[in-house]
């Protein structure tokens, strides 16, 4: 089985620049060959660094934002303004820094309607990138400690989803709704980074990565393995790898 790329790091500047690195050599990547660049954001406080970092310094290190297309991975079913919006911490802490046109911003509409919104979102996707071929350039993803990645969590329909590129489902321990993109196009993507940092989530990496197959207990198995499959890791969560 092909294996995919850890790269772990003991410094979080060391950790942050290599990600960025990745990020900008990917774009310039995808540049050679066509116009713009597609990625699929990812929610949560760890890229939420990323973003950050790529507002200070994402021009510096020659991205032209008027190249790059941007797209949600998963949103929470509340509205574009509440505090838990993924779509918000990333206004916050990348677009409202810099000079994106406004149509090359396609976060998931109306999350607050969760069963609509995930109709309209994969119909959505399934226009721009058809059947055939690479959905998003890159995708960026974070994992959770009980192993869910995007909003595919553990022992939900969204683990066996085949069909739908976005599904809408409910968590009855949080008493809420995500819309989330599906496995399937997550992997026809033509790169994926995972960002993954911490302690608590050691356990679960270590089954996603060495465990036996899985994927109702740690959906993150579902996600390809394959050398353009990268995971930056912190030596916390990395200790049992």
């Amino acid at each position: 089985m092909a294996k995919p790329n850890l790269h772990i790091f003991e410094k979080e500047k060391d950790w942050e620049n290599a990600v960025l690195d990745f990020i900008t050599a990917t774009i310039a990547d995808v540049l050679s060959e066509k116009d713009y660049c597609t990625i699929s954001l990812s929610g949560g406080s760890t890229p939420k660094r990323i973003y950050e970092l790529l507002a200070e310094s994402g021009s510096r290190r020659g991205i032209d934002w008027d190249t790059i297309h941007l797209y949600w991975g998963d949103e929470r079913g509340v509205p574009h303004d509440h505090e838990d919006s993924n779509y918000k911490m990333v206004k916050e802490a990348l677009l409202d820094h810099i000079d994106i046109p406004e149509d090359q911003v396609f976060p998931i509409p109306h999350p607050q309607q969760p069963e609509s919104a995930a109709k309209v979102y994969g119909l959505q996707l399934q226009t721009e990138f058809g059947s055939e071929g690479n959905t998003f350039d890159l995708s960026l993803l974070g994992m959770g400690d009980d192993g869910h990645t995007a909003s595919i969590f553990p022992h939900t329909p969204l683990v066996t989803e085949k069909k739908a590129w976005a599904k809408e489902v409910y968590l009855k321990e949080a008493d809420t709704y995500r819309i989330s993109v599906t496995a399937p196009v997550i992997n026809r993507s033509g790169r994926i980074a995972f960002l993954i940092k911490g302690a608590g989530k050691a356990k679960a990496l270590h089954e996603v990565l060495k465990g036996n197959d899985q994927p109702e207990e740690y959906p993150a198995q579902l996600i390809r393995k394959s050398p353009d499959v990268h995971y930056f890791l912190d030596e916390e969560v990395a200790r049992d790898l």
